[in-house]
């Protein structure tokens, strides 16, 4: 049972959202597409520093028949080997604290001048194409759905975590997820990272109200809608988003689902 102050999902009610927002979704891209505003399925950022939007969401099923979604590759460029010239790493920083503690060493009135001027800092910067593996998992766990990716170069070779973190946490959105992890995914067992759903929650039951559906009675929330505003809040912790063109054609679809559904009974 939810917390007070929190909502959470059931399976089922996770795969009621999953259908109802794969087919709003593809509406808009429809109408989109038709309108000369097409989106590609293989995004590729334009800047070092934005995606064009993660929508192109398909349905899998895993062996045990666990529903989870999966995006096409995103390509985007990161800055892999970023570093500064002059600073010295966390490994070298400890040898100079031993060095210390084993030689004595003096310097003049003149050396402790020249020590103590500031080095000047540069960043070297190696800006590379990566490929980023997005998939949403329903955690029975935490009864919410969970953001995971994998991101790698075009060799293969897995990035580094600190550049992940470094590049998820380079942008003005204030409003962004705090919680960044790493493991194993739940599904193909490849080591991932994973927005912590531990606040998840408790979004959740603050976007409620909008989910409603005004054509039905209080307690009734429109299907699709919450996961299309959990998507709206939790894409920007990695780079993303979906545009408001693009959620407001996607939550009228829902809306209009949801009415003939309910004509239909």
């Amino acid at each position: 049972m939810a917390a007070a102050g929190t909502i959470t999902l059931t399976r089922v009610k996770f795969e009621l959202e999953v259908k109802a927002l794969l087919e709003a979704l593809s509406y808009a891209i429809n109408f989109q597409a038709e309108d000369g505003l097409g989106i590609s399925k293989h995004c590729v950022a334009s800047s070092p520093n934005e995606s064009k939007g993660l929508i192109h969401w398909e349905r899998q099923t895993s062996q045990d028949g666990s529903l989870f979604l999966v995006h096409p590759t995103e390509i985007r460029t990161l800055d892999t080997c970023a570093h500064r010239v002059g600073s010295k790493t966390s490994a070298e920083k400890d040898l100079f604290c031993i060095e210390d503690d084993l030689y004595d060493v003096s310097v003049d009135q003149e050396d402790e001048r020249i020590v103590a001027q500031p080095q000047p800092s540069e960043v070297n910067h190696h800006y590379e194409c990566t490929e980023w593996f997005f998939s949403i998992v329903f955690s029975d766990t935490w009864l919410v759905p969970v953001l995971f990716f994998r991101v790698q170069r075009m060799d293969a070779t897995p990035c580094l975590r600190q550049d992940i973190l470094s590049y998820c946490n380079n942008h003005d959105v204030k409003d962004s997820w705090e919680f960044i992890s790493q493991e194993e995914h739940p599904i193909t067992g490849d080591p991932s990272f994973f927005l912590h759903p531990c606040q998840t929650s408790v979004r959740l039951a603050k976007l409620q109200t909008n989910a409603r559906n005004p054509d039905m009675n209080d307690s009734a929330v429109v299907p699709g809608t919450l996961l299309l505003s959990w998507l709206s809040m939790i894409l920007p912790a990695v780079r993303s988003r979906i545009s408001p063109t693009t959620y407001s054609h996607t939550h009228h679809q829902l809306l209009q689902i949801a009415a003939n559904d309910n004509n239909d009974r």
